[in-house]
């Protein structure tokens, strides 16, 4: 594993990368093909970028960001029939692998077990896509770390913060089997839409995680999935 994470980083060492504002920035290798279509709205003002996964295993894509004042860059790379997604930490080098196998690493901030985003008898889907990017959902003026995947029939969207020095879960936002296949961020606020039925679910960040609200009153996130 920690070879062919190595293997990633120097097949990429060197190549141009975009600049961004400090602190709420995420820049992509540029030499990397990114998909056109955000499907997280309201992040089109924040460096952003969605990526269609290489699912050879010859190589990864990263993406350098900023929360604070540490630096990272995300790897987002193809193993063991799963895209995992791992951070380093520029300075300590310290790794952490927030995701893999269609699920987050660490607990989650809600118990349930979520379902796998784009997955069949073990395996992912080669038509999921990718999101990352940062986004302040705190209001403290330190970004958080957003990670957004997208399947055939389903979305999740996963908020990261960092906390003693690693990271930790905010909050979740999770969907499959429903036909939900784009949602938007503004301000604290995500939201997915039933395009059938007109129907809003809505999480809002309040300080340690989100608070979930649906229009017709039906406050269940476990409906989704």
């Amino acid at each position: 594993m920690l070879a062919g994470l190595a293997a990633a980083f120097g097949l990429l060492q060197g190549n141009t990368l975009q600049e961004a504002e400090p602190s709420v920035s995420i820049r992509a290798n540029t030499l990397l093909e990114a998909e056109p279509e955000v499907f997280i709205k309201g992040l089109e003002d924040s460096p952003v970028q969605v990526y269609s996964v290489s699912y050879n295993g010859e190589f990864g894509l990263t993406a350098d960001f900023d929360t604070g004042a540490e630096s990272f860059t995300a790897i987002a790379l193809w193993h063991d029939e799963s895209v995992w997604i791992t951070t380093q930490q520029s300075n300590t080098k310290q790794r952490e692998v927030l995701f893999r196998d269609g699920r987050p690493t660490m607990a989650t901030k809600a118990p349930e077990t979520y379902p796998q985003i784009g997955f069949q008898g073990g395996a992912e889907s080669k038509a999921n896509r990718y999101l990352m990017a940062v986004h302040d959902f705190t209001g403290d003026g330190i970004a958080e770390f957003l990670l957004g995947v997208r399947s055939v029939n389903g979305i999740a969207v996963y908020v990261f913060r960092r906390q003693n020095g690693r990271w930790a879960p905010l909050g979740e936002m999770v969907s499959d089997g429903k036909g939900l296949g784009g949602c938007r961020v503004f301000r604290q606020a995500i939201t997915l839409k039933d395009e059938a039925t007109g129907t809003l679910f809505t999480w809002t960040c309040h300080g340690n995680g989100f608070d979930f609200l649906a229009s017709d009153h039906d406050d269940d996130p476990s409906r989704l999935y």
